[in-house]
């Protein structure tokens, strides 16, 4: 899976298909997901995207982006009954992780130059997901 984040979000499946994610919401948790790369708590998550709905609202709402994410990218998302973690575990490729990783003593400009290729604009430049502040300021 190809993931670019910097400038506007781009996936691509293994298979070359672009995933057609069913809301913005959904599609910004997936994002989330992969630039953590860590567990996150199905409330953490819900609160994240949907803070302003009551939290028994806020949990029906994630379970069916959830549902839409295991639909869309399979197992690249581990979902359990409490957490959620992007599986670093399946062959993938986030423009942002090459981005940000250390340089070593002597890489070749090649190499640099290559990293700096990756930046095609600001994280997530021109995605909008309405009502998630906490998701926006992040």
């Amino acid at each position: 899976m190809k993931i670019q984040l910097l400038g506007a979000p781009a996936v691509r499946l293994p298979n070359h298909l672009t995933p057609t994610f069913k809301t913005a919401k959904g599609e910004g948790l997936f994002y989330y997901l992969a630039v953590t790369r860590q567990p996150h708590t199905r409330i953490q998550l819900a609160t994240l995207f949907w803070g302003d709905m009551p939290e028994k609202n806020a949990r029906v709402s994630l379970s069916k982006a959830l549902s839409d994410l295991r639909e869309q990218v399979g197992d690249y998302v581990t979902i359990s009954t409490q957490t959620v973690v992007f599986n670093t575990t399946l062959p993938y490729n986030l423009d942002v992780e090459s981005f940000l990783a250390p340089s070593t003593p002597g890489e070749a400009s090649a190499a640099l130059q290559a990293r700096t290729d990756l930046y095609r604009g600001e994280l997530l430049d021109g995605f909008y997901v309405r009502d998630a502040p906490d998701f926006e300021q992040w």
